[in-house]
């Protein structure tokens, strides 16, 4: 029986240690570029729309204007209504969930975003509503 046993785990072990390898070859590192020109400038709200209701809101249903600044020195700025409420420090992260969507580290805080000609799509990641927002020229 004992021999039957050993048989059985050294059949096992060249399996976990495969497993093992492909998962350590798999886990990779964050890579961060500290800006990207296609996010760099300045950007007008339009909307926000989505979470449970499914509602959208712009700055004609608020009365409030929003605007996002990306500088070259990987500085993130927010304004509403022309104040500055929040500046930070941002980077561009690649990750491998999706290659479609750019992801952005803003204040130890990940906002999935997508640029399609002068358009901004941003979101926090895992959040069922996101914002669009102009390039402003």
């Amino acid at each position: 029986m004992r021999a039957f046993i050993d048989n059985q785990f050294i059949m096992k072990k060249p399996i976990l240690i495969l497993v093992f390898f492909i998962l350590l070859i798999s886990c990779k590192k964050e890579e961060t570029i500290t800006y990207s020109s296609s996010v760099v400038g300045q950007w007008e709200w339009l909307s926000t729309c989505g979470g449970f209701s499914g509602l959208c809101v712009t700055p004609q249903t608020t009365h409030v204007t929003i605007g996002l600044a990306f500088s070259q020195d990987s500085v993130y700025s927010e304004y509403q209504n022309d104040t500055l409420v929040a500046s930070h420090s941002f980077s561009i992260v690649r990750k491998p969930v999706d290659n479609k969507y750019g992801a952005l580290l803003i204040d130890s805080r990940y906002y999935n975003y997508l640029i399609y000609h002068d358009t901004l799509s941003f979101s926090p990641q895992g959040a069922d509503f996101g914002s669009t927002y102009k390039r402003k020229k």
